[in-house]
Parts: C-alpha cells; sequence; structure tokens
C-alpha cells in the first residue's frame, strides 16, 4: 500500500513539474530577433542577417539614417520581412551610416525593439578588401578578411597540421599595398589533390563529400561590366590556373543555380612578374542577380581534383567595374 501510495506522489509531482514547465513556457515573454554583424554591404544595397526567435509568427524592421530613429526610410518603416534569416535594403546613399531594428510579434504581443546595428555603404558595389590588406591570423593558417566573404581550403590544417598542408598564404611579394594573396597546389595522405585557391563563400570541411565543403559566392545584385587585377603564375607540368567571376541567381521554380553574366580567364604561361588581367563580363540574360562568385585557383580543374602539386598562383588588387 506504500508502495502505491508512493508511487502515485511521485507521479504527481511529475505532472505537476510538466505542467509548470509548460505554464513557463507559455508565460515566458517574446524575445526581439537578433541582429547579425554587417557582412554583404555595398555602396547603395546591403543586406541584413538575422536569427530569429521561438515563438514568433513574424518580423518587422525599420531602417533609418540616425540612431535614434526620427529620420526612418519610408520604404522600411514597420516593414514586414520574410522568415528566412535575410533580407536587402537597398535604395540607398553610398558612404552613408545606416541603422536597423527589428521587432517580432505573434497573436499575443509584440516586442520591444531589437538592439540597433550599424551598416556603412561603401563608395561602389565591390567587396571589402579586393587589395588583400587585411588577413585573419589563426594558430594554423591565416585567410583574408572577412569571413563570410572570402574563403579557401586551408581549414583542413585544422585536422591535423603535420598532415593537412596549408594551401592559401598571405605574402609580402605584392603588387602594391603591403600583402598580396598566394596560392599552391598540394596533396594529403587520404584525400584528393587539393588545388590552391581563393574564392567568395563559406568553407567547412566535409571529408565524405569535398565537393559539399565549399558554399559558393556572397549575396549580391549588381551588374559590373569588366573584372580587373594582378597575377602572376607557375604552373607545375603544364597546369593553368583560372581566374574567374560569376554573377547567378537561384531559379525557384527548377531548384538549381543559373549563370546571369561570367568572365573567365585561364593559362598555362609561365608569368613571373605581375601582370594586369582586365575581363569583360558577358551577360547572358537580363535576370536580376542575387549572387557574386570570385574565384582564384592555380589549378583551374581542381574543382575536380586535377591539377599538378606546386602549381603556384599570386594575386593582388583587383576590382569591378560599371557603366
Amino acid at each position: 500500500m506504500l508502495k502505491k501510495l508512493s508511487f502515485l506522489l511521485t507521479a504527481i509531482l511529475l505532472i505537476a513539474i510538466v505542467i509548470s514547465s509548460c505554464k513557463k513556457k507559455e508565460d515566458d515573454p517574446l524575445r526581439a530577433p537578433g541582429i547579425n554583424d554587417p557582412l554583404h554591404v555595398y555602396a547603395d544595397y546591403f543586406y541584413v542577417n538575422w536569427i530569429g526567435v521561438v515563438g514568433a509568427q513574424g518580423y518587422v524592421v525599420d531602417v533609418a539614417t540616425d540612431q535614434s530613429f526620427i529620420n526612418i526610410l519610408p520604404d522600411y518603416n514597420n516593414l514586414e520581412v520574410e522568415i528566412n534569416g535575410m533580407f536587402i535594403v537597398e535604395g540607398l546613399t553610398s558612404n552613408t551610416a545606416y541603422y536597423v531594428r527589428m521587432r517580432s510579434y505573434n497573436s499575443n504581443e509584440t516586442t520591444g525593439n531589437s538592439a540597433v546595428k550599424q551598416f556603412q555603404t561603401l563608395a561602389s558595389n565591390v567587396l571589402p578588401n579586393m587589395d588583400m590588406e587585411e588577413w585573419i591570423t589563426t594558430p594554423n593558417y591565416e585567410n583574408p578578411f572577412p569571413h563570410g566573404v572570402w574563403a579557401s581550403a586551408n581549414k583542413v590544417a585544422d585536422l591535423n597540421p603535420a598532415i593537412y598542408p596549408v594551401l592559401l598564404f598571405k605574402t609580402e611579394d605584392a603588387y602594391s599595398g603591403n600583402y598580396a594573396a598566394k596560392m599552391v597546389t598540394n596533396e594529403a595522405i587520404g584525400m584528393p589533390l587539393l588545388a590552391g585557391s581563393l574564392s567568395t563563400g563559406l568553407f567547412s570541411v566535409n571529408l565524405e563529400d569535398p565537393l559539399k565543403s565549399l558554399i559558393r559566392g556572397v549575396p549580391y545584385k549588381s551588374r559590373p561590366i569588366r573584372f580587373l587585377g594582378y597575377y602572376k603564375y607557375a604552373g607545375a607540368g603544364g597546369d593553368s590556373c583560372e581566374i574567374r567571376t560569376t554573377l547567378s541567381k537561384w531559379n525557384v521554380t527548377e531548384h538549381k543555380r543559373e549563370i546571369i553574366g561570367e568572365a573567365i580567364y585561364r593559362t598555362t604561361d609561365t608569368i613571373e612578374e605581375y601582370t594586369p588581367f582586365d575581363l569583360e563580363v558577358i551577360y547572358f540574360s537580363s535576370d536580376i542577380v542575387d549572387t557574386i562568385e570570385m574565384v582564384f585557383a592555380a589549378s583551374a580543374g581542381g574543382e575536380n581534383f586535377q591539377g599538378k602539386v606546386g602549381s603556384t598562383l599570386y594575386v593582388d588588387d583587383f576590382s569591378l567595374i560599371f557603366e
């Protein structure tokens, strides 16, 4: 009888705890979303990356030219945004500070404002650090700043720096300024050929499917007409380098990425001194661009694990030209 009573009391206590926990969750106030630090910012538009919260049914945003939000942009006053973690603010003025705040809402309440983030537009619609002057130093390698814009396969060195080589280097052998980027194709035990490369996007090591390690490109909507910069190259055993920029969009109907415009340069020539490249971007469609991808590869076939160990490419001071 005592055992039954003890079991009954325990069950009642557990039910009370569950009910109390559920009630607490229901009573917890809705929180405002979090806005990430600025990353993809251009001259007349920028992208806001943000983090949603549990219990929200929607989100609204304000964008202003002052921190007090007295001068809110008419098109961004309590604007509803899609629940996908990123939206674009456009029609802006270059070299200008803008301020962003957000709110969450559901059928019961609307939150107060989130923490405010400042976005400083650039002078033109180019990517940050295209002169390769800013670098991020980690224990095993260096990568161009900022993370989330420039990527390389250097992260494989974190698995074991004694086995997996660094493929991209900060070098003082620059065309101008203090630094340039140097890429060297190499190999590692148990892995296919590792092409030395620099590209836009995010790199996350995927040993089961190395081709899925790189998320290509960054958000972008402009249409440059030329892609310029400086390079020098020493290919091993007839290897070729590749310098490329690709403008594309995601086809929501066919669930695939479509190329809108592209500029590609490849050569097997040995270029001992920094030499300019000036590539025309050829457009195949008038559709709106949503992504730009830049690639600098010491081995042009690196995406298919083809190339020669030792092929070396230097790049510096690249830019985009517009009409």
